[in-house]
């Protein structure tokens, strides 16, 4: 009466080929969400290469301040001096001459004061300026 109804081939064959193509799906996404995960760890890895080459362009920006600020300190120390140094070397006819020869009668210790008095005064506060030109700066920013 009621005929076995047998599979068709043709309809086997086209389960087995959703079969697989369902497999391939499903491996594609884990390849999708893999290839995600490894971009991602990529991106992290490339992000530490940059922080560590910013911590060592930041090494080397404080060297270079500090070697900035010993030329600074050495500047404010001699230039004074070396100005002042050349100042009394001049004949000036202002300065105290000697009644018998004409010659500038000052001595060493007079000159000395001269110029170490007016190099201290002048180093001192630009030391301090030197010293703290980091806070001033961070002080300006902030108001």
């Amino acid at each position: 009466m009621f005929k076995s109804r047998d599979k068709d081939p043709k309809d086997k064959e086209l389960e087995e080929d959703w079969a697989e193509l369902l497999d391939l799906d499903y491996e594609a996404k884990k390849v999708h969400d893999a290839l995600g995960q490894l971009l991602n760890l990529k991106q992290k890895q490339a992000n530490i290469f940059e922080a560590h080459a910013a911590r060592e362009q930041s090494n080397e920006t404080s060297k270079q301040e500090d070697t900035m600020l010993a030329f600074t300190i050495v500047t404010i120390i001699f230039l004074p001096m070396s100005f002042l140094s050349s100042f009394f070397a001049l004949g000036v006819t202002q300065f105290p001459k000697n009644k018998v020869n004409g010659n500038i009668s000052w001595d060493l210790v007079q000159v000395s004061r001269w110029i170490f008095g007016i190099t201290v005064a002048l180093c001192v506060p630009l030391l301090l300026l030197a010293f703290n030109a980091h806070r001033m700066r961070r002080m300006a920013k902030q108001s």
